[in-house]
């Protein structure tokens, strides 16, 4: 995989790189089929001439998500997480991550804010910083719960 332009974005261990390129080949695949449908779909009817940009941008977001999510379920994350000590710990350190990444999430949204970058009202600045720390535990925890039955498993 060394002489791919998409190596450096990917992981050293193997067992990851792997899992990650099946995840991209199937969503691309995805992608394909989405294409293609909205192709058929619009041939027979002119409703996405207008919204062709917001069509485009869910297809991404699909794309996106679908290869985050399959990430997430893989159990692959959290691969030295085989005792319930070890999980402990990588569930400590998983709620630090994520407390700090709502802190500089707070804090550039706040910069913005004052630089009038952005126009929202402080509330939904705090707001959209909660339930993206709640996401990102979230994620986090499916994350790490899949990766210990998994590694208990085997």
């Amino acid at each position: 995989m060394k002489k791919s332009w998409i190596a450096f974005l990917l992981p050293k261990d193997e067992y990851k790189e792997t899992r990650i390129l099946y995840f991209i080949a199937e969503s691309f695949f995805l992608l394909i089929g989405i294409v293609l449908l909205i192709i058929f779909s619009n041939r027979f009817s002119k409703v996405l001439d207008e919204e062709i940009s917001l069509v485009l941008l869910a297809v991404l977001i699909s794309l996106i998500g679908y290869v985050l999510i399959r990430y997430i379920f893989s159990g692959i994350e959290y691969a030295n997480v085989f005792e319930e000590v070890d999980y402990r710990r990588e569930l400590k350190k998983m709620f630090l991550s994520g407390f700090r990444f709502a802190i500089i999430f707070a804090f550039i949204s706040s910069v913005l804010k004052l630089l009038e970058i952005i126009n929202f009202d402080w509330t939904d600045i705090f707001g959209i910083t909660f339930i993206t720390f709640i996401l990102v535990i979230i994620m986090n925890y499916i994350s790490l719960r899949s990766s210990f039955k998994k590694n208990i498993k085997s």
